[in-house]
């Protein structure tokens, strides 16, 4: 089964998470050898989709879901889900 959601790599400082036809962008800086993740970085969606809120459940699937794609795909990393 293919997952909902996908997510890019477009710079070294940040990451984009794709759910539908909606666009998160996620400040994560890939310099580091250690990559932190908490809740406190799921904020809201770009545009036109801004104003669609986000629940603490919607924070912990999302937040699972990139844990989940970067522990698969950047096995040189530390991933750490606060």
């Amino acid at each position: 089964m293919m997952a909902d959601y996908r997510i890019e790599i477009p710079h070294f400082h940040c990451l984009n998470y794709y759910e539908a036809d909606r666009v998160m962008r996620i400040d994560v800086d890939f310099r580091d050898p250690i990559i932190y993740l908490s809740a406190d970085l799921i904020e809201k969606w770009l545009p036109p989709n801004e104003n669609i809120s986000i629940t603490k459940k919607d924070q912990d699937r999302i937040l699972k879901n990139i844990y989940d794609e970067l522990l698969k795909n950047n096995s040189k990393k530390r991933i750490v889900l606060e």
